[in-house]
């Protein structure tokens, strides 16, 4: 996956895991390839945060230890929040 490829850390270090546009390009490009909802969330992603909500929670998920480690729980509830939050 991408911590295996050193994106991760790269997105880190350059400051961009937290930018929502790089969030949304995972969550478009993990449709791309196929998958129909993420894993672990029932629904699609049903009951999450919309608006305001969901980007504090993705703004606190990308800020967390586990996501910074590439735990996949994180990561995949970054990618499920970042298609909640509007970036108008």
């Amino acid at each position: 996956g991408a911590a295996s490829l050193g994106l991760v850390d790269a997105l880190n270090d350059s400051g961009l895991a937290a930018n929502p546009l790089v969030l949304k390009l995972c969550h478009a490009l993990g449709e791309a390839a196929g998958e129909d909802r993420v894993a672990g969330l029932s629904g699609g992603g049903a009951g999450l945060p919309t608006g305001q909500e969901a980007r504090e929670e993705l703004y606190r998920v990308v800020g967390s230890e586990a996501y910074k480690n590439g735990d996949t729980q994180a990561l995949k509830r970054a990618e499920a929040l970042s298609a909640r939050v509007s970036l108008k």
